[in-house]
């Protein structure tokens, strides 16, 4: 069976350094700090969903401690509040 492979990526736009608009078109700021929060988010929520919900589990899967499942989940109810 063949292997399958995909490339991805993604821009940091950090407006410390100079930016260049492209076809009149600049980017919105968009930090490594913002990339890190969405991409942590998502493996969370990736990992609950993946484990129905275990948190214990999605810890385990994501090799942190079921605390810091527990403290998103709980940001995650209060945030939606």
């Amino acid at each position: 069976m063949p292997r399958r492979l995909f490339d991805s990526h993604c821009h940091i736009i950090d407006h410390r350094f100079p930016i260049v608009a492209n076809q009149g078109y600049t980017p919105p700021h968009f930090p490594l700090e913002d990339y890190l929060a969405q991409a942590r988010k998502q493996l969370f929520l990736r990992a609950l969903a993946a484990c129905k919900g275990n948190q214990a589990e999605a810890a385990a899967m994501l090799g942190v401690s079921k605390q810091a499942v527990n403290k998103f989940v709980a940001g995650q109810s209060s945030n939606a509040s």
